[in-house]
C-alpha cells in the first residue's frame, strides 16, 4: 500500500515537472492593416501669380495594401463663386523620377506631391476651393477634406523711407525706429515689418514695427535704453516688410554701432565684524544695488569673493534680486538690491576676510567696488 501511494506520487510529480519544462506557443500578434484614407501633407493657403514663386501641394495616402494598391490621385481646384472656372492637377510619388519638377521628395512613401509655378496657374484671381480625390486600382476612392486657395497677381511691398539712428547711445531714454511702405494691393496688404539685427554673420535679435494707425502705412516702434541689453558694439540691421501672400520686400540695410557701458554698485551693505557662537549657528546679511544704463535686463551676474587674510583661497558667492526674502534676504524682486544671507557656525576660521562686490552684465563687462574687510572672532 505505502508502495503504490508513493508510485502515484512519483507520477504526480513527474507530471508537474513535464508541465513546467513546457511553454505555452502564443500567435503571433498581427498589426491591424492600416486604413484606406487621405489626409493633407502641404496644403498652401495663398498662391502669387508670379514666376519666381513655387508651390507645392502634397497628401499623404494610407492603403493595407501600401502605395503600389493606389492608381491615381489628383487635385481639383474650383473658384468659390464660379463653378465654372477649375482645373484638375495630378499628384505623384516619384521622388521626381518619373515626372521631373513635380515637387515629390522621396518615392513611394505615400506622400504625393506636385509642383506648381505661380505664373503657371491657369485660372483667373479669387478665392478657389480645392479637394484631392485618390482612387485605388481595385476602383476604391476617397477623397480630402475641402481646401481653400487665395490666388493674386501680387507685387511685393516696398519700403520707401527707412530711418533708424547711426548710433545708439548707451542708456538712451527713446529710440525710435520706423518704416514707410507700399504695397501694389494697398496700405493694409503690409502684414509686417521686420528688423533683424546680424553680428558676425549670425543673427542676434529681431524686432517687430507695429503699424502707426489701423490703415496707415508707416511703421513704427519705439524702445527705452533696455534696447542696447546684451548687445555691444557694430551691427548690420536689415529691415523688410512681408504682405499678407507672405511675398518679401526687398531689404533695406544699415550698419549700427550699439552703445553699452558696464553695471554701477552702490550702497553695499556688510557688517564690520561677526562673532563666531560657541555652539550652532548664527546669520547675517550683505546686499548691494545695482544699476546699468541698459536698465537690469543686463545684468548677468552679482557677486561677491570672499578670502580670508593669509589664505590663497577665493570664493565666490552668488548675491539675488529674487524677492525669496527667507532664503536670500532679499526683500523685493527686480528692485535692483542683490542680497545673500550667509551663515556663520562654530567651525569658521577666525581671521579677518576681504570681500569684494562684483557685477557682470551680459556682454561681460565687470565692475567691482574697492575691497572691504569682515572680521569674525570668538
Amino acid at each position: 500500500m505505502h508502495f503504490f501511494r508513493r508510485f502515484v506520487f512519483f507520477l504526480i510529480v513527474m507530471a508537474l515537472f513535464a508541465f513546467s519544462g513546457c511553454t505555452v506557443q502564443k500567435n503571433p500578434e498581427v498589426p491591424s492593416p492600416v486604413p484606406f484614407q487621405i489626409s493633407p501633407f502641404q496644403v498652401p493657403a495663398f498662391l502669387t501669380r508670379s514666376p519666381e514663386n513655387f508651390y507645392v501641394f502634397s497628401f499623404r495616402v494610407t492603403h493595407p495594401q501600401g502605395p503600389e494598391a493606389i492608381d491615381s490621385i489628383w487635385v481639383i481646384f474650383q473658384h468659390k463663386n464660379n463653378p465654372s472656372q477649375k482645373f484638375s492637377l495630378p499628384l505623384f510619388d516619384d521622388g521626381s523620377f518619373l515626372h521631373p519638377g513635380d515637387g515629390d521628395v522621396v518615392a513611394h512613401d505615400g506622400i504625393f506631391s506636385a509642383r506648381l509655378r505661380g505664373s503657371d496657374w491657369p485660372l483667373g484671381e479669387g478665392t478657389f476651393d480645392f479637394q484631392a480625390t485618390v482612387v485605388a486600382k481595385d476602383g476604391e476612392e476617397r477623397k480630402s477634406d475641402l481646401f481653400s486657395l487665395i490666388v493674386a497677381h501680387n507685387a511685393p511691398p516696398q519700403l520707401v523711407q527707412v530711418d533708424i539712428p547711426d548710433t545708439i547711445p548707451s542708456g538712451v531714454p527713446q529710440v525710435v525706429f520706423q518704416a514707410m511702405v507700399t504695397d501694389s494691393q494697398g496700405v493694409n496688404d503690409v502684414a509686417s515689418v521686420f528688423i533683424e539685427g546680424w553680428q558676425n554673420n549670425q543673427l542676434v535679435f529681431q524686432d517687430t514695427l507695429l503699424r502707426s494707425t489701423s490703415d496707415s502705412s508707416l511703421f513704427v516702434r519705439t524702445h527705452g535704453p533696455e534696447i542696447g541689453a546684451e548687445k555691444k558694439g557694430l551691427y548690420r540691421f536689415v529691415v523688410y516688410a512681408k504682405d499678407r501672400l507672405e511675398q518679401v520686400s526687398p531689404p533695406w540695410e544699415k550698419d549700427v554701432y550699439i552703445e553699452n557701458e558696464p553695471p554701477r554698485l552702490s550702497q553695499p551693505v556688510l557688517p564690520d565684524s561677526v562673532s563666531i557662537p560657541a555652539v550652532g549657528s548664527q546669520t547675517f546679511l550683505v546686499k548691494v544695488s545695482v544699476s546699468d544704463p541698459q536698465t537690469l535686463a543686463d545684468i548677468g551676474r552679482v557677486f561677491i569673493t570672499v578670502q580670508r587674510s593669509g589664505s590663497s583661497q577665493v570664493n565666490e558667492v552668488d548675491l539675488l534680486d529674487d524677492g525669496n526674502t527667507p532664503v536670500s534676504g532679499d526683500e523685493k524682486a527686480g528692485d535692483g538690491i542683490y542680497s545673500r544671507i550667509l551663515q556663520v557656525n562654530n567651525q569658521s576660521k577666525a581671521g579677518t576676510y576681504q570681500i569684494i562686490f562684483y557685477a557682470r552684465d551680459r556682454v561681460g563687462q565687470q565692475t567691482s567696488l574697492p575691497p572691504d574687510t569682515l572680521v569674525l572672532y570668538q
